[in-house]
């Protein structure tokens, strides 16, 4: 009989410690693994001779840590080890197993192995490729438009001095038209020491119609109108023109990553036939886009992981966070927030589309907004909101499930439904 060789591995951002245990608990190895070349090819001529060659008895378990992880995890898993990865919660759990308060690399490395050794946790999912990629995609996109939040927030405190009544010409300050024009004339001398025609046609150029048009003439006016009015009121700083300037055209910049990104996330979601039709089948319901699809598809990955609806709450991090301890037991719950923030963020924006009402008046999802009203008596709005997200997850799973489009149905009509249909199964 093979004796196995567990590996406990405690990642860092330029090395990590690994600590070998055998299936008796015996300490076998403690050593640093960097992650350069050397590094990778010292640790794996170490693993052979620990194991005597069998490569295949070892079995490594380290924990996701963002992207630091992933090229030792490659690396193992080319030269034949077995990889296991954990979410750090669980890991963070082990840190009371002993008595005396020791936190060292070298300790949770151990610890690690004996959390394997003793099949405390869970493995976390290993995506496909094209799951991967748009997870890797579509969370650089969220953080790249929350910087052109932050960027068109200090832009927009900097046109409140230097160009009093700007924000009035254009319906927002990240427009084409707008960024258009402060990257060229900052300040309200700039506008008016350039020609009118000029004018006319970056406002054109930028909103893609003609400079004859009347939006860009209307425009154009309002904008000189204003410049003149600003410049006996503005606040003079000699950098502020360069910084509105600075700012706009690093809206641009950031409007023509997110563009591209955007186009590589459509065609990858394309490029996989199985999933494209997830996306499909998901907004059918009201209120998802293909975007949002496309982002909580490769947030999910394996939908086949969940057999139940709320497997796959808990794993948006809706459920709610029980506490019970003898005879107390809290009742007013928050949500556990343990799952998939990314999903929760872009569920939060396809409920408000779906209960609240929209450029016709009316919510997408009239029956889900009757609901949301329900709860909101006696409830703060976001509490309603929460339950609605969270019915929302079961609609997604009930799609997924089904492979069935989405039908709009109320409570009763539903019930009926499933009545006949269980009828149907015993007969």
């Amino acid at each position: 009989m093979t004796n196995k060789i567990i590996l406990g591995i405690d990642i860092s951002k330029h090395f990590a410690d690994m600590c070998a245990i055998s299936e008796t608990g015996e300490v076998l190895l403690e050593s640093k693994i960097h992650f350069d070349l050397a590094g990778l090819q010292h640790f794996a001529e170490q693993l052979r001779v620990l194991s005597k060659g069998k490569i295949d008895t070892v079995s490594a378990v380290m924990e996701s840590t963002a992207h630091y992880h992933r090229i030792l995890e490659q690396h193992l898993r080319r030269i034949g080890v077995n990889v296991t990865v954990i979410n750090p919660i669980q890991s963070g759990s082990l840190k009371n197993l002993e008595i005396r308060k020791i936190k060292s690399d070298r300790t949770d490395a151990k610890r690690l192995a004996q959390m394997y050794l003793f099949k405390m946790f869970r493995q976390n999912y290993s995506d496909s490729g094209v799951i991967a990629a748009l997870k890797d995609l579509t969370r650089q996109r969220k953080d790249i438009i929350s910087e052109r939040v932050r960027f068109s927030n200090k832009l927009t405190a900097l046109i409140d001095q230097v160009f009093p009544g700007f924000r009035k010409v254009f319906c927002s300050i990240q427009t084409q038209s707008a960024t258009a024009v402060l990257s060229k004339y900052p300040t309200p001398e700039a506008v008016l020491g350039a020609r009118r025609n000029t004018l006319c046609k970056v406002i054109a150029d930028a909103s893609g119609k003609k400079p004859t048009s009347k939006y860009a003439i209307q425009k154009t006016e309002l904008l000189i109108s204003t410049a003149k009015e600003a410049q006996e009121i503005h606040v003079e700083r000699g950098s502020f023109a360069t910084l509105v300037s600075l700012y706009a055209n690093m809206l641009i910049n950031i409007r023509q990553v997110t563009d591209t990104l955007e186009k590589q996330i459509y065609d990858t979601a394309r490029s996989d036939s199985r999933f494209w039709e997830s996306v499909e089948l998901l907004t059918t319901i009201p209120g998802i886009g293909q975007y949002a699809a496309i982002v909580i598809l490769s947030e999910i990955g394996d939908f086949t992981r969940f057999q139940k609806a709320k497997q796959l709450v808990a794993f948006a991090g809706l459920d709610p966070a029980v506490k019970q301890s003898g005879t107390m037991s809290v009742t007013h719950n928050k949500i556990s927030k343990r799952g998939s923030a990314n999903i929760r963020k872009i569920l939060d924006m396809c409920t408000h589309v779906a209960v609240h009402p929209g450029c016709n008046r009316e919510p997408a999802n009239a029956i889900l907004a009757e609901y949301y009203e329900k709860k909101r008596i006696g409830r703060p709005a976001n509490v309603a909101l929460c339950a609605c997200m969270h019915k929302m997850m079961v609609y997604i799973f009930a799609v997924l499930r089904s492979r069935k489009p989405f039908e709009l149905r109320s409570p009763e009509d539903h019930l009926e439904i499933m009545r006949n249909n269980a009828l149907k199964m015993t007969a």
